[in-house]
C-alpha cells in the first residue's frame, strides 16, 4: 500500500511526514520544481538575495507546524525569538508603539486600533468580510502564555522550513517527484500530464490543494473567491528606528507589514486587488518605498527591487 500526495506545500509535506514517521510508504508529486509552495525561497538575481516568496511571522501558537519541524530536527537556531511585543508604526503621528501579547489586557485600547489591520494579515481578508469567529479563535490562542511568543526565520523560509522537511522524507525513504502536475484522478490511476501511475487495490491518495486547485479535480467542491497577497522586496540595508525585525503599518494606505533581515527589506500586502487595480506594480514599489522614508534608517533611494504577486493565495467563502 502506498499513500500518494497531490501538492508539496505545508499541507502535502505534513501529511507526508507523519505517514513517513509511521513507516506507510509515501510518493508526493509536486507541480513546481520546489516543495514548500508559497512558504518558499528563492535567489533573486536582480537583488542578487535570497528572498521568501512571502515573509511569514511565526506564531507559537503554531504547535502543529514546531512539533513538525521538530520531527524533521530544526533546530530553535532557525528561528529569531522576537518575544511577545508586537511593534507598531502609527503612519499619521509617525510614532512606534508595541501591542503585548503577554499582557493583552493592558493594550485593549491599542488592540482595537490595529484589529482591522491584523485581520487583513491573518486571513488575507478585509475585516468586513473575515469569519470574525475564526479571528477569535486565532487571537485567542496568540495571547496564551504557550502560544503569544513570535518568531521569523533567522536566514530563509528554505533553510529553516522546507529543506529540513525534505530532507528528513528523503532520509526516510519518501519518494518525492517535482515536475507532476496532475491531470485527472482515477479510481485506478493518476494522470499527471508527464506520465501516468497506476494505483493498486489499496493505494490511497491525498490531494493537498488549495481549494481553487482542489475545485478542479473534485466534484462538488466550490471553487472560492481569492485575494491577492503582494510582496515587494528592496535590496537595501535600510533599517526600522525601533531596532526591530519588523513592524506593523497603521493607516497606511498600501502596506501593511515591514521586515527588514539580511539587507533585504520586505513589505507585505494583504488583499491587494483593489491597490493593484489603481496602479502598477512597480508603480507600488516606488510610493511604498517613499512612504516607508519616516520609519527606515538611510533607506537607498533607488535600490533595485523583486515584486512577487501571489495570485489565489487564500481562498474565502
Amino acid at each position: 500500500m502506498v499513500v500518494h500526495i497531490i501538492g508539496a506545500g505545508l499541507a502535502g509535506l505534513s501529511a507526508a511526514v507523519h505517514l513517513t514517521r509511521q513507516g506507510v510508504p509515501v510518493a508526493l508529486y509536486e507541480a513546481a520544481a520546489h516543495a514548500g509552495g508559497r512558504c518558499r525561497s528563492f535567489f533573486d538575481s536582480k537583488t542578487q538575495a535570497e528572498l521568501d516568496n512571502g515573509t511569514h511571522l511565526f506564531m507559537g501558537a503554531n504547535h502543529a507546524l514546531f512539533s513538525l519541524l521538530e520531527i524533521c530536527g530544526v533546530k530553535s537556531g532557525a528561528f529569531v525569538d522576537e518575544g511577545t511585543k508586537i511593534p507598531f508604526f502609527n503612519m499619521k503621528t509617525k510614532k512606534f508603539f508595541q501591542i503585548n501579547l503577554a499582557h493583552p489586557l493592558l493594550s485593549i485600547f491599542k488592540a482595537k486600533r490595529v484589529l482591522p489591520l491584523v485581520v487583513k494579515s491573518i486571513m488575507n481578508t478585509p475585516k468586513d468580510q473575515a469569519d470574525m469567529r475564526m479571528v477569535f479563535k486565532t487571537l485567542c490562542k496568540c495571547v496564551q502564555k504557550d502560544g503569544n511568543r513570535v518568531y521569523l526565520a533567522k536566514k530563509s523560509l528554505n533553510d529553516a522550513v522546507v529543506d529540513p522537511i525534505v530532507s528528513y522524507l528523503r532520509k526516510n525513504g519518501a519518494a518525492i517527484h517535482f515536475g507532476h502536475r496532475l491531470k485527472a484522478a482515477y479510481e485506478e490511476e493518476l494522470v499527471f500530464f508527464n506520465k501516468t501511475v497506476p494505483l493498486e487495490k489499496d493505494d490511497m491518495v491525498i490531494l493537498a490543494l488549495p481549494a481553487p486547485a482542489l475545485s478542479k479535480y473534485v466534484r462538488d467542491i466550490n471553487e472560492y473567491a481569492t485575494n491577492t497577497i503582494l510582496n515587494i522586496h528592496y535590496k537595501s540595508n535600510a533599517v526600522l528606528k525601533n531596532g526591530r525585525s519588523y513592524a506593523g503599518l497603521l493607516h497606511s494606505s498600501r502596506a501593511d507589514f515591514v521586515f527588514v533581515r539580511n539587507g533585504v527589506v520586505s513589505v507585505t500586502v494583504s488583499a491587494a486587488d483593489a491597490l493593484l487595480a489603481q496602479y502598477s506594480p512597480d508603480m507600488l514599489a516606488g510610493r511604498i518605498l517613499q512612504g516607508l522614508a519616516e520609519e527606515l534608517v538611510a533607506p537607498a533611494k533607488s535600490p533595485p527591487y523583486r515584486v512577487r504577486v501571489n495570485t489565489g493565495a487564500t481562498a474565502r467563502p
